[in-house]
């Protein structure tokens, strides 16, 4: 099966040997053929029941397919507000700001941590709730994203999954610098991003039947302004298997097969799609 992704390329840019051929890349729903039509309707439903300033688009979630809602320590809180720094630092956000912003990011009914936000549970960034426990991030990455793949397929509960790894978290994140410079950064660290469905007329969204057929937007999250580098968000998790990747220590989880394609070398994705 034959995908089309936005990618620019790189030329006489090699990988290392590690890397080579073990690179895949999430498929927005758009792009998917696990249901039909070929994209989700949470692209435009919600969309559709928003007045136009609203219609910024849904969050492009999978989660995996071993998946769980596990509690983020003090120590991966200050290591994921890191890269969150980091990607932010063309914007000239001040520290407050940022804090501000990824306590709005981290809100449990937003995005990742599905009610064991930054309202409710301990956010060591901000300092708030610290007599309850830590904050939770369930186990899901966005489309658009890069993952690196094992090379191994299992069927889970009837599903046929690709496995790829992530950080393990059963033991403190590695260093900043280190994941910031490493090779495969961009697999562990992922953008979070929203999809819309757009109208060629301009005025409403297309209707259901014309909607595949139809221009799609993928954005990152507005915490940025349409700044920076994308709001990032680390992949880790407790289960899987756990291994060790180019000086990470790492845990293999599983994603549906009908949401992954494996990228030739030369591909670099864009997690947008403009």
């Amino acid at each position: 099966m034959s995908h089309t992704v936005n990618v620019t390329v790189r030329r006489g840019e090699g990988l290392p040997v590690e890397m080579r051929g073990r690179r895949g890349f999430l498929l927005h729903d758009f792009q998917s053929t696990d249901v039909e039509p070929q994209y989700r309707p949470r692209t435009w439903e919600k969309c559709q029941s928003l007045p136009p300033s609203k219609w910024y688009g849904t969050a492009e979630t999978e989660k995996m397919v071993v998946s769980n809602k596990e509690p983020l320590r003090e120590s991966w809180q200050w290591f994921a507000f890191s890269f969150f720094e980091a990607y932010a630092a063309p914007t000239g956000f001040s520290l407050p700001t940022l804090k501000q912003k990824w306590a709005d990011f981290m809100h449990g009914a937003k995005f990742i941590t599905n009610g064991f936000g930054s309202e409710t549970n301990a956010d060591y960034i901000n300092g708030t709730h610290l007599d309850k426990e830590p904050m939770k991030q369930e186990t899901i990455a966005t489309c658009g994203n890069m993952v690196m793949l094992t090379g191994e397929k299992r069927t889970i509960s009837k599903t046929p999954s690709t496995g790829f790894l992530m950080l393990d978290r059963a033991y403190e994140p590695p260093d900043f610098n280190f994941l910031w410079n490493h090779p495969a950064r961009d697999m562990f660290i992922c953008r979070a991003t929203v999809c819309r469905p757009e109208s060629t007329a301009g005025a409403n969204f297309p209707v259901h039947s014309v909607a595949p057929n139809g221009p799609h937007l993928v954005n990152p999250f507005p915490h940025f302004d349409g700044k920076g580098m994308g709001v990032p968000f680390v992949l880790s998790t407790f289960l899987g298997e756990p291994s060790e990747f180019m000086g990470l220590r790492v845990r293999q989880n599983w994603v549906r097969d009908t949401r992954v394609c494996l990228l030739e070398d030369w591909e670099t994705p864009l997690p947008y799609v403009r």
